[in-house]
């Protein structure tokens, strides 16, 4: 076996070589906890001993992999941040400068120990000035919080980086990488893309636009007995996630295609006040009922379905009172008669030049 010694010309060899030999003493004042008790404390495991020399074994064998592998392990179980930082050391002697990265930010956040800031600091600024500093968008910027960032490098075999968008940027390394943009929200579908990285660009950018995942919804309405013309059905994404919906309703139940969630809904007909409210869309759901607005509009709709001549003289202050016996009775007649300037009335026409 190869002695702990580091091999020349390595500098993360021989940072992790003197960071191990102070591994004992630090890993037992952290058991005691730090002063003021604020940060937490690392947890013993059983075997830890035996886990973290068997680390330093693959690491001092440059298995770095390995090795990188060995102290996530030991992290996760004790929470201990010193763990994060051999790993992140391990990571950068196998070329995976994005995991050591990670690896540093987050032993920094946890509050590593002091007598490894420094150097967890200065290794994470040498890593950072090689690697490319990524940002994205999001299309629709909604969609953006509760997001999760997932890329995977093309070469080798090693885990994904995987970031919440709130800690972006994230450095990576020269290469082909595959970009998986995973929204928190249900109704929206996972975008992949490929991405490529060059060293010569400190910066990179990457747009991802989202579409939802729609189902299609059937739409009932009542009364079926009801006329549908000039009907208009608009629904709002009350997040304004996806663009209104405006549709005329020319059928009776209709489809459309929707994502699934709430919606707010408002249902217009000529000569009637508009119908407002809220739906529930789900994948493979009921029809949706919704019933056709029935109240005439005050002081409208009525005056429309009376012919010209008689809205002329209602206009004029006669009213119906003013009219024939006769010309009244032939009003009643001609309310279900739509507006034209000619109108069969009593069994004849008139002309609006005959007033």
């Amino acid at each position: 076996m190869r002695s702990l010694s580091p091999p020349p010309l390595r500098p993360a060899s021989i940072a992790l070589f003197t960071a191990l030999t102070l591994l004992a003493p630090t890993a037992r004042a952290a058991e005691s906890g730090p002063a003021g008790g604020a940060a937490r404390s690392p947890t013993q495991v059983p075997g830890e001993n035996d886990r973290l020399e068997k680390a330093r074994t693959l690491y001092a064998a440059d298995d770095y992999l390995p090795a990188a592998v060995a102290f996530e392990g030991l992290h996760d179980d004790t929470q201990n941040p010193l763990y994060l930082y051999y790993a992140g050391l391990a990571r950068e002697g196998a070329g995976h400068d994005a995991h050591a990265i990670r690896h540093w930010q987050q032993a920094l956040r946890l509050g590593l120990d002091s007598e490894f800031v420094q150097k967890a600091q200065s290794r994470l600024d040498q890593a950072r000035a090689r690697t490319t500093a990524l940002t994205i968008t999001v299309d629709p910027p909604g969609l953006a919080s509760g997001a999760t960032l997932e890329l995977r490098a093309a070469v080798g075999q090693r885990e994904p980086v995987v970031v919440a968008l709130a800690e972006l940027p994230v450095y990576l390394e020269s290469g082909k990488w595959t970009a998986t943009l995973i929204p928190g929200h249900p109704a929206f579908a996972k975008l992949e893309l490929p991405l490529t990285i060059t060293r010569t660009a400190p910066t990179a950018s990457q747009q991802f636009k989202l579409k939802a995942i729609e189902h299609p919804t059937t739409f009932e309405f009542t009364p079926d007995t009801a006329s549908l013309a000039g009907v208009v059905l608009t629904l709002r994404d009350p997040d304004e996630l996806v663009p209104e919906r405006r549709l005329p309703v020319d059928a009776n139940p209709q489809t459309i295609a929707l994502r699934a969630g709430t919606w707010h809904y408002t249902l217009e007909a000529p000569g009637h006040p508009a119908r407002s409210g809220t739906v529930r869309v789900t994948p493979d759901g009921p029809p949706v009922t919704l019933a056709l607005p029935t109240t005439t509009v005050a002081g409208t709709a009525k005056d429309a379905l009376l012919p010209k001549p008689t809205r002329r003289k209602l206009a004029l202050g006669l009213g119906i009172g003013g009219l024939a016996p006769a010309a009244a009775g032939a009003v009643l007649t001609i309310l279900a008669v739509s507006d034209q300037s000619n109108a069969p009335m009593m069994g004849g026409y008139y002309n609006e030049k005959d007033l």
